[in-house]
């Protein structure tokens, strides 16, 4: 393994878990889990500067990550429905709204925080969106 399959495999691992952990729950009669996972790796390294991939469910979501990684910048995988306390605990270079399934038309087709949209606003941290994502910012 190099560098970069270990970070997809720990990705891989640590979503494997959460959806087994979360089928299982179900299955137990447990309180319904979101439907969207929290924050990829997990990590809670705050100090360091960072791109922020929002993932509205996009099968590309990763892989949008694995390139920014390829250009050494670090990046966190969030979900789209991170709030922004979260993500205010960080040094945010950047924002990219990943793509997703959905349209922002749909009912219940999920959308960015207005809290978040005040964060990146009074930070002036700089947006790209992709897909859905693009819709979104339209």
């Amino acid at each position: 393994f190099n560098a970069l399959q270990f970070i997809l495999c720990e990705d891989f691992q640590f979503h494997s878990r959460s959806i087994i952990k979360n089928i299982s729950t179900m299955a137990d009669g447990g309180a319904e889990q979101p439907e969207y996972l929290k924050q990829s790796s997990q990590l809670g390294n705050t100090n360091r500067p960072q791109v922020a991939i929002l993932d509205f469910g996009s099968q590309y979501s990763h892989i949008i990550a694995r390139r920014v990684r390829e250009m050494h910048v670090y990046c966190e995988l969030y979900s789209c429905l991170v709030t922004a306390e979260e993500l205010g605990k960080h040094d945010l270079t950047a924002v990219i709204l990943s793509g997703g399934p959905n349209s922002v038309y749909e009912e219940g087709a999920p959308h960015v925080a207005q809290g978040v949209w005040d964060l990146i606003k009074d930070r002036s941290v700089p947006v790209l969106g992709i897909c859905y994502g693009m819709q979104e910012l339209a």
